[in-house]
Formats: structure tokens, sequence, C-alpha cells
């Protein structure tokens, strides 16, 4: 059994957390992959202060100081870059240090996520030859109109499903199976009110081909 997303809930926790069961690669072998979208989620300009990321924020702060998490601040090293951005205001510049993520290792994490959404939906296991796609908001925007109105699609069709949500803005999801296969479904879900995924089971109904990119897999 594995307790989905715990790194990214500020303690005290809360007692509902979703539990799902897990092989030892999903449940252990995702540790440094958990700890990437742990940090992505905090230190993003982009994402708005609330209590629940301020406190994520503090707790990335001290982790990327402590010894033994040289490849997680070398990781972010290689990909930092400072930007004149724009205060809340938006009258002031100001030199803001912008992160660029590693998309294959946040989406990874977003899969497993999802995958254990389906089980926590449905009571069944999502069986491991099902390939899932997943897409950042940000991915959606810049996608042909074609692509854009496809996630537009699956997002609709999650709507219309099982709704959640656990900590006081930290996580919530949407998800749909379609009525023509059990193991086809669409899902959303967002992280701290402002890190927005759409997913799907790859199949040719909910139009996975307009996508153009390939799924990522567990």
């Amino acid at each position: 059994m594995t307790t989905m997303h715990p790194l990214e809930f500020p303690k005290p926790r809360p007692d509902n957390l979703i539990t799902v069961p897990a092989c030892e690669p999903c449940n252990a072998g995702t540790s440094h992959d958990d700890e990437h979208l742990r940090a992505y989620f905090a230190l993003s300009y982009e994402s708005e202060r609330t209590p629940a990321l301020d406190a994520v924020r503090e707790t990335v702060r001290r982790s990327m100081t402590r010894e033994g998490f040289g490849g997680l601040q070398e990781s972010f090293a290689r990909r930092s870059s400072f930007e004149w951005l724009s205060e809340s205001g938006g009258c002031i510049l100001t030199l803001q240090p912008r992160m660029t993520p590693d998309m294959a290792r946040v989406l990874g994490v977003v899969v497993k996520n999802v995958r254990g959404m389906f089980h926590h939906v449905t009571g069944r296991t999502l069986p491991p030859e099902v390939q899932v796609t997943v897409l950042a908001e940000h991915q959606v925007a810049k996608m042909p109109r074609e692509g854009q109105r496809a996630a537009h699609r699956w997002l609709h069709i999650a709507r219309q499903g099982a709704k959640g949500s656990r900590g006081e803005g930290v996580f919530g999801f949407t998800l749909r199976v379609t009525d023509d296969n059990p193991n086809s479904f669409a899902a959303g879900v967002i992280y701290f009110r402002a890190f927005a995924f759409i997913a799907a089971s790859v199949s040719a109904n909910l139009d996975s081909r307009l996508l153009a990119v390939p799924p990522h897999r567990l």
C-alpha cells in the first residue's frame, strides 16, 4: 500500500489521505521524482501564495541546504535562470529566478497519482498495459488548436465524474470512466490551486491521436 502525494501536504497532514495498493517500484522507486515535483511547486514564481504552499516552500528551502540533497540542488541549479519579471502590481520589474522543471519527472509523478485516483474512484487497479497521457496546463496552451480542443474535451468528460479534494487547497481531482470501456477514462488534477493537469487513458474515442504527444507510463 502507498499513500498518494504525501510530500505535498504540510504537517499536520489530513487524516483522509488517499491510500491505494502499489508495487515496490511505484511505492519507493520514484521518491526522488516526488522530491523534484514538490520542489517545482515550491520554487515556481507563477504560483500564488497560500498557507499550504508557503509551508511546503519552507520545507523545500530546508531540504535544499541539507547534506544528501546535492542531486536535487544541482538539478534545479542547472535548470534555473534569472529574468526581469513584474511584481504583483505589474508596474515594477525585479530580477527573479525562473526554474524550468524536468517535465518528464513531473509528469511521471502525476501519472502515478492519476493511476491511484483511478483505483480510489473505481476500486480497480488500472492494468499496467493501459497507457496514460498527462498534459500540464501550460503545455495545452502551446498546442495546435485541434490538440487544445481534444484536451478540453477530456476535461469536460472528467468534470462529469467523481470529484474530491484533500487538504486546504492542496490537491483536487475529478475523474470519469467512459461508458464503453472500463479502463478508458479522463481526469483532471490540480495542486495548490495553481498547477493543473489533464489526463486520460490512450484511446481513440478520447481523440488522443490529436495531441501528438507520447504517453507517459510507469
